[in-house]
Parts: structure tokens; C-alpha cells; sequence
């Protein structure tokens, strides 16, 4: 049987309003819809765009078992999306979008307690 799959896409606006002031509004309309700011590679506009659609990858200590990785997930109320099969304890975890999973990322390193952690980024890709 073949399912088909939902297509998503990413739509760009250019405002003049603040992001944030935008962000509200958009929802506001479109309460179902997920929002982010467009961000560049570099300090221009002309750097490769980046936007959060939502979700962090966080490679936790190798070493911890199945039951770790659960308490630590449980301590923290986050949730697994899926894992990854690129190494030990790597997963995808669930955050909204935006610069909620910018924060989340941030503040999941800081603590010391993950080895790495970092938004799930949208990036603009040229093709060739």
C-alpha cells in the first residue's frame, strides 16, 4: 500500500515590522501555522538564510544507557522525535519553533549536563 506523504513548505516574508511584533500577528491569523525568524550565516543579508521550523539535536554522554537517556528526557520534560543512527545517544527532541528551540539548545549546553546541542536548522540550499 503506498501512503502518501503530506508536502510542507517554507514561506518567506520580508517585514518591516519586528519580528516579534510579527510573529504575533501571524499567529493571531493563522494560529495553526509555525513561525520563525529569518537569519543569516553572516552579519549581511546576503549570507545563506537559516530559520528554527522547531526541534534540537542533542548528542547526550555516550556512555548512558536506555534508562539514563529516559530519566534524563523525563527530568527535563522533553520528548523524543526520533534518534539518530549517526553515533551513540543522539537524538532529535521536540521544542517549538522559533527561537524556543534556539533557547532550549542554548540552555540545554550551558548546563554542562549534553555533550552537544543545537537547533534543528532550515537552511537555504543552492542547487547546482
Amino acid at each position: 500500500m503506498h501512503t502518501k506523504r503530506r508536502q510542507t513548505a517554507v514561506r518567506l516574508w520580508q517585514l518591516n515590522d519586528t519580528a516579534a511584533t510579527a510573529i504575533r500577528s501571524l499567529k493571531t491569523i493563522h494560529p495553526q501555522g509555525k513561525y520563525s525568524p529569518v537569519l543569516h550565516d553572516g552579519p549581511s543579508s546576503t549570507g545563506r538564510m537559516r530559520a528554527l521550523p522547531g526541534n534540537i539535536i542533542v548528542y547526550l554522554d555516550p556512555q548512558w544507557d536506555e534508562a539514563a537517556v529516559r530519566n534524563w528526557l523525563s527530568s527535563h520534560k522533553l520528548e523524543i522525535v526520533k534518534k539518530l543512527e549517526i553515533g551513540p545517544n543522539i537524538y532529535v527532541i521536540k521544542t517549538g519553533p522559533g527561537l524556543e528551540a534556539l533557547d532550549t539548545a542554548n540552555a540545554l549546553y550551558r548546563s554542562g549536563e549534553v555533550k552537544a546541542a543545537f537547533p534543528d536548522w532550515w537552511q537555504e540550499v543552492a542547487i547546482r
